[in-house]
């Protein structure tokens, strides 16, 4: 094992693993640590446990000094960039948690449907959530349709943070203003998005709440509630 003197990558859990062979592949990686003082331990897990190996030893990191522009100011470098790890991993945390209510939509309508007294109005509001989530969808990765047939769409929150990971986390220099008011804009629109994520949810649990009322199919994340006689 190598340390590569970087934090943990903050993507979401993703078991399914890209091929190595792609030429455009790239592994996620997390921002690089300040040089000074570290310790590392070794300990294994078996049968339901932790067991020490090796305690923790003491090492140094240092800087090769081989930059052109180094950050003055590492300490000011290193709390940029945690503040911009975490605000990238609430986003993909909600982006994803977007995509899996989305994924809900089809066995919802589906649901719908196959049940016989569902009142029919409960599509009309699956329907609004599909357009709520797809309106959540632009805010986060932009407007495909605008960038594909005009050129152009405005930056997403997405790209904001992504442009500021790529750059900054391969290079020791200090944060340019550009990244700076990156993360400003997207911390203020993420407290937005988080809002309307919540609000989807509220309406998801509503439709999936109709559903048991009516006794609809089971869907995926919504447990059929049982009683016996």
């Amino acid at each position: 094992m190598v340390w590569d003197f970087r934090y943990t990558p903050n993507s979401p859990i993703n078991f399914d693993s890209a091929d190595p062979d792609m030429y455009w592949y790239e592994p996620e990686v997390g921002y690089m640590v300040v040089p000074g003082n570290y310790t590392v331990s070794l300990s294994k897990y078996e049968d339901g446990a932790f067991t020490e190996l090796v305690g923790p030893q003491n090492f140094v990191c240092k800087s090769l000094n081989n930059t052109s522009l180094p950050a003055k100011d590492k300490e000011a470098l290193d709390a940029f960039n945690k503040k911009v790890a975490e605000l990238t991993r609430a986003l993909r945390g909600a982006d994803e948690f977007s995509n899996e209510m989305n994924g809900k939509i089809a066995y919802l309508k589906k649901a719908v449907m196959d049940a016989a007294n569902v009142p029919m109005e409960t599509l009309n509001q699956i329907e609004e959530i599909e357009a709520d989530i797809r309106s959540l969808n632009k805010e986060l990765h932009g407007d495909y349709l605008i960038s594909q047939y005009e050129g152009a769409s405005p930056t997403s929150l997405s790209d904001r943070l992504d442009l500021i990971t790529y750059a900054l986390w391969g290079t020791t220099a200090a944060p340019t203003t550009t990244f700076i008011k990156s993360y400003d804009y997207a911390a203020e629109r993420y407290d937005k998005v988080l809002e309307d994520i919540l609000a989807i949810e509220v309406k998801v649990n509503a439709v999936e709440d109709v559903l048991e009322k009516y006794g609809a199919p089971a869907t995926p994340g919504r447990l059929p509630a049982w009683k016996r006689d």
